[in-house]
């Protein structure tokens, strides 16, 4: 099992939209709030997300799963060991309702 730790989110209810792209600036604001620290890792790494996303999986490039996960709406933070990872390149992907985030980690023990 692995730590949990709440990390405090900014959010921003207006939705505004880029005039340069079309984007609205909530939807770049969640954009920031999904990301994993330190990249590369060497003891843990933290995956930081949005309440939006329910579970986890993460995968050597490979293909092989390494471990599925469920992300709990209450925290907007998981804290993961790299004890069971071996050096390398590996695939993280968050998956909500209605969208999945997929992100390249270093693992460089």
């Amino acid at each position: 099992m692995h730590d949990c730790e709440k990390v405090s989110s900014a959010s921003n209810s207006s939705k505004h939209a880029n005039e340069s792209n079309g984007q609205h600036y909530a939807d770049i604001i969640a954009e920031k709030e999904v990301s994993l620290n330190p990249n590369p890792a060497h003891t843990s790494f933290t995956i930081n997300y949005t309440s939006e996303y329910n579970s986890y999986l993460i995968e050597e490039l490979s293909g092989k799963i390494i471990e599925r996960g469920i992300l709990s709406s209450a925290k907007t933070s998981l804290l993961y060991s790299t004890s069971d990872l071996s050096n390398g390149i590996y695939v993280i992907t968050l998956q909500g309702k209605d969208d999945i985030k997929k992100l390249k980690l270093i693992i460089s023990k």
